[in-house]
């Protein structure tokens, strides 16, 4: 009788916490797209008003915490000026959790025209892209506050059914 009830707490635990993990996915998306946020307002400042060298705006950027730093420290370890800069955003990128291929590639956009071209493009596409990722935001938001609670009801209750047909 005892093994019966653990086993069914086991059940119910394991799933549960694949609900959690899910609803945890949705936050990091939303965490992640508003530190993007913030970073493409502050390169967009270091570009327009102090005139940065690339390197020391991923110098800056690497303070940030959460995977926004992480990615700008990991891009800091190689040599700006002579690697492209696309093909090191690309690899870099595809490491960071949580984020949807269409975010992904919202940011692949800014590494085709950061540093390689005059002031006034760079802050045009800073502008497209910032709006992009407050799209993308509000989405993530959306999907986060509809679908979270849903997603741990149903895995709980999802464990009390198997574990009631085990037993």
């Amino acid at each position: 009788m005892i093994f019966k009830i653990l086993g069914s707490l086991v059940i119910i635990g394991a799933c549960s916490f694949v609900g959690h993990q899910i609803s945890n996915e949705l936050r990091g998306r939303v965490k992640t797209l508003e530190g993007w946020q913030c970073a493409l307002l502050q390169i967009e400042n270091y570009i327009c008003f102090t005139k940065m060298p690339l390197a020391e705006i991923y110098k800056q950027q690497s303070t940030i915490k959460g995977e926004v730093g992480d990615f700008f420290k990991k891009l800091l370890q190689y040599d700006v000026q002579r690697v492209d800069t696309k093909a090191l955003w690309n690899k870099e990128i595809e490491k960071i959790p949580y984020m949807t291929k269409e975010d992904k590639d919202i940011l692949l956009m800014l590494a085709e025209n950061l540093g390689t071209s005059i002031t006034e493009t760079q802050v045009n596409t800073i502008e497209l892209i910032k709006k992009n990722i407050e799209q993308n935001l509000f989405e993530a938001k959306e999907n986060e506050k509809r679908d979270a609670k849903m997603y741990k009801t149903i895995s709980f209750f999802t464990g009390v059914g198997i574990a009631i047909l085990l037993c």
